[in-house]
């Protein structure tokens, strides 16, 4: 799924945004090269890592979700980071947002909840069911059993996760500039996706073949 979002009217608010859940601060930053340097500041990212951005709403990260699930059976040592984005962040209304299904990921996370099964969950939930995946009443039925129901409410009623949304938004819109997800990184190499195609499972396994 592509996104198509007006940058240069969301750039300056969506890093003010990771800026003030990130670092807790109460000035405004408006470029991207701020946010940079507060990364590099940081200790180095483990690039043994495969991060995957998807979209729990996009069709091309569904079919995608399959080929890595069965591709891991050939590649077991590889460690994955799930960077679940938005390829339509609000304040954009184009489709359906997947903003609760992110941060409800990172809640999963947090309490080592099985995460094979939220993200069989929550794709079953936006693609098959086509539930109210906007509805935090709708996230807290469909992860029960999975997740604790009433610390999951709290959570979302409380915008708990809401840096993790963003950041994932932000490196893949405007550090990594994907065209769309699902995407892929891996000791510094990128496998994008292309707009209206995604990735094949060749695409895919080729890329893990030639960087593990």
């Amino acid at each position: 799924m592509s996104n198509h979002m007006n940058r240069p009217l969301l750039v300056s608010y969506r890093i003010d945004c990771l800026l003030s859940f990130i670092a807790g601060a109460t000035f405004k930053k408006t470029s991207l090269e701020c946010y940079c340097a507060q990364r590099s500041s940081r200790p180095a990212v483990d690039m043994s890592k495969l991060e995957v951005f998807f979209d729990y709403t996009c069709p091309f990260c569904f079919k995608g979700h399959g080929y890595l699930m069965e591709l891991l059976q050939k590649y077991p040592d590889i460690e994955i980071e799930w960077r679940s984005c938005e390829a339509h962040p609000r304040p954009e209304t184009y489709g359906r947002h997947s903003d609760l299904c992110v941060r409800a990921m990172y809640f999963a996370l947090t309490h080592r909840a099985d995460l094979a099964e939220y993200h069989r969950v929550m794709f079953q939930a936006a693609f098959t069911d086509r539930a109210d995946i906007e509805d935090i009443n709708t996230i807290v039925k469909i992860t029960k059993g999975l997740l604790e129901e009433d610390e999951l409410r709290s959570a979302l009623e409380g915008n708990q996760f809401e840096d993790k949304l963003l950041e994932n938004n932000l490196l893949a819109w405007e550090v990594y500039r994907f065209p769309a997800v699902p995407s892929y990184r891996l000791d510094g190499k990128i496998l994008e996706s292309k707009e209206g195609i995604g990735v094949s499972k060749k695409q895919l396994d080729d890329f893990l073949g030639a960087n593990c």
